[in-house]
């Protein structure tokens, strides 16, 4: 595996960082379930995730997924994406039977996601008019997914510098990231030099949206 970016955090050792592999696909999904997602719930939201992660670890050129491991087991990851939608019309494309049946399954079982769209696609404006700003789409990403293990060792810090260092080395000049209002990862975000832009809606929840420059630092 080739290292994607810092291994450790103020000389604390946490593994290695490097591309998700397709032997810890498995581990990823139970992850995502199980500390990150509030809806992709039950083995079909679970199959919907290993669609989703299985799609990240080939190299297929818009996107990709940061993963921390210790030997065999998977201590956090983080999601680059970029292009837009074309990660979801990619998974439509290969699997489009499995792909609408299991969306058709998380609309039934979640109504409110129906409801929920008119304030999404409402509130999509303005996160369209960042998205503008930031010029053209091959120049910025989307940094999300982020999730470890509680463990205070500085996981989801040392996530968080080594997607920073993927994307400039991939050349994107500006990152967006996306987190629930009330989620501890936007101290982190913050710390991390990002700024918060806005505040969009999800079903119930509000998402603060946040950005930063990926300009590398001048040399002394």
């Amino acid at each position: 595996m080739k290292p994607a970016g810092a291994q450790h955090n103020e000389g604390v050792p946490i593994g290695q960082i490097a591309i998700l592999e397709d032997e810890l696909v498995d581990q990823a999904v139970e992850l995502h379930a199980r500390l990150l997602t509030r809806r992709l719930k039950g083995e079909p939201g679970k199959r919907l995730l290993r669609m989703y992660y299985a799609e990240l670890s080939a190299d297929n050129g818009i996107g990709l997924c940061l993963a921390l491991r210790e030997e065999n087991r998977l201590r956090g990851m983080v999601v680059l994406r970029w292009g837009g939608n074309r990660l979801l019309w990619t998974l439509l494309k290969k699997r489009p039977a499995e792909l609408l049946s299991l969306l058709a399954w998380h609309t039934v079982r979640h109504p409110i996601t129906v409801l929920a769209m008119g304030r999404q696609l409402w509130e999509r404006k303005p996160l369209n008019g960042l998205f503008h700003q930031a010029g053209n789409p091959t120049s910025w990403c989307i940094l999300h997914a982020l999730v470890a293990n509680p463990s205070g060792e500085g996981i989801g810090s040392a996530l968080t510098s080594a997607a920073i260092e993927k994307a400039r080395s991939l050349g994107f000049e500006y990152m967006f990231t996306p987190t629930y209002a009330d989620n501890k990862a936007n101290r982190l975000y913050e710390a991390a030099g990002f700024k918060h832009l806005l505040t969009t809606a999800e079903g119930r929840d509000n998402v603060n949206w946040y950005g930063r420059g990926l300009e590398r630092a001048k040399e002394a």
